[in-house]
């Protein structure tokens, strides 16, 4: 889902998207050879500004069919090759999938996830590494 003008979602060879939400307002990056479940939910913003004062105005301004993305922080989402995301995960702004990584069901990815790694949990965190013999 775009979420205003000129966002780019980029989706390499060999890749499949299932049932999941990619949701930009700036770019979001899928590798070659990467696999992402079911339920996935990816994000390259926050949607609203933290601070109330600067989001009060977000529903009366939706009515009129405008957004102020002037206070809201946006971050490109990078999924290297050979990634896999399990389902219902959720992946949110300026995180970067390294190559081969797995990321469990169910997570929620704050932070970068270095390659070749199995994250899960909420927040994710690392759990193992991937061997050279089964990379």
């Amino acid at each position: 889902m775009a979420e205003r003008d000129n966002i780019s979602i980029l989706v390499g060879k060999r890749s499949f998207v299932g049932g999941s939400r990619l949701i930009a307002a700036e770019q979001i990056e899928i590798g070659d050879d990467v696999l992402i479940s079911w339920g996935v939910t990816i994000v390259d913003h926050d949607s609203h500004a933290l601070a109330w004062s600067k989001r009060a105005s977000d529903v009366s301004d939706w009515g009129r069919g405008i957004k102020n993305w002037s206070h809201v922080t946006i971050k490109p989402v990078r999924i290297m090759n050979k990634a896999w995301v399990g389902m219902n995960a959720i992946i949110l702004k300026g995180v970067t999938i390294g190559e081969g990584a797995v990321v469990g069901a169910g997570s929620v990815v704050t932070k970068d996830v270095p390659p070749w790694s199995v994250v899960a949990g909420n927040p994710a965190r690392i759990i193992r590494e991937i061997p050279e013999n089964e990379r």
